[in-house]
């Protein structure tokens, strides 16, 4: 009889059903984020995502191996190679003009006295006028300060080129992903929270560049793993209103937590379980939104921690 009741007023009101997602939180994975759609639209959200991931993927691909790509990444590392190079350069002619000769050792760079091309052979070095020692030691120690400076110099340089190539290969996916997400961002405009999930999407792209040049499976078949991992950017469909139309309805005959809230699946990764959004399921409460969930409530206060308390 309730059922009926029940079943009635829905054929007379209706019910305003919605799709409902979790998709990735850049800032805090671990706190995913639940998004309401109109029925139908979770399914063409997930969708699109898995088509960008496919498109962004090729044309950063593609990008990265073009001929513009190329000379860009040469010219920097031209420009970087040439201010390095430029500062040696500098010391060993100050150092030739003082009597010494810059020395490569296992550890590093070393200043020695010099005897034409070579370096001055140490019992040579104790037979020189003590006034004619003390001058090459003075500018040993010189040379030797301005050589440590250059060579911090030097991997600044290093920390400066690779802040460029780094950049070079966000502004590249930068492109690549705006491309990818204009169509997509058009036919979810209409809704707020999508819009702005796309956002936080596309400058995660940007930050992750590399992992879109990355193998989609390694050499065993498997995931590529974490650095090539894109499943960041998929969409979990927790519910797809127009797959349940006529579901409006639900009864509950096993009321258990998990039965009715969901529940979160682990995966067993380097022996620990992990989870994250993808892995979140979801329970009678999520079928039955915007309709109406029966549950008996000798059932209910049967089940442990699942009826009120």
């Amino acid at each position: 009889m309730v059922r009926q009741a029940v079943q009635a007023r829905l054929n007379a009101d209706g019910a305003a059903r919605s799709d409902w997602v979790y998709v990735n939180h850049f800032a805090q994975p671990d706190r995913p984020l639940a998004l309401q759609l109109p029925a139908g639209r979770g399914t063409a959200l997930r969708e699109d995502m898995k088509a960008l991931v496919r498109d962004t993927r090729t044309m950063v691909r593609t990008m990265f191996e073009s001929e513009e790509y190329a000379l860009e990444l040469e010219r920097i590392e031209g420009e970087f190679k040439q201010r390095a190079e430029r500062a040696f350069v500098e010391i060993g002619h100050e150092a030739q003009r003082r009597g010494l000769v810059v020395v490569r050792t296992p550890v590093g760079f070393t200043v020695a006295p010099r005897k034409g091309d070579e370096v001055l052979p140490p019992e040579e070095f104790e037979a020189l006028p003590a006034e004619q020692r003390l001058e090459l030691q003075k500018a040993m120690a010189e040379v030797q300060e301005r050589l440590g400076r250059a060579l911090r110099a030097s991997m600044r340089l290093r920390k400066e080129h690779a802040d460029r190539v780094r950049e070079l290969n966000r502004s590249m996916t930068r492109v690549a992903a705006d491309h990818a997400l204009e169509d997509i961002r058009e036919r979810h405009a209409d809704l707020p929270r999508v819009a702005a999930w796309l956002d936080a999407v596309a400058a995660d792209m940007v930050e992750h560049a590399d992992d879109f040049r990355a193998p989609a499976e390694d050499d065993e078949g498997n995931g590529a793993g974490e650095r090539g991992d894109l499943t960041r950017y998929e969409v979990n469909l927790l519910f797809d209103a127009t797959a349940s139309s006529d579901d409006a309805l639900v009864e509950a005959d096993l009321p258990t937590v998990p039965n009715l809230v969901g529940r979160v699946d682990h995966l067993a990764r380097f022996g620990m379980l992990m989870t994250d959004f993808r892995l979140i399921k979801g329970g009678l409460l999520h079928r039955a939104n915007g309709g109406h969930l029966m549950i008996d409530a000798v059932k209910l206060l049967s089940q442990p921690f699942a009826g009120p308390r």
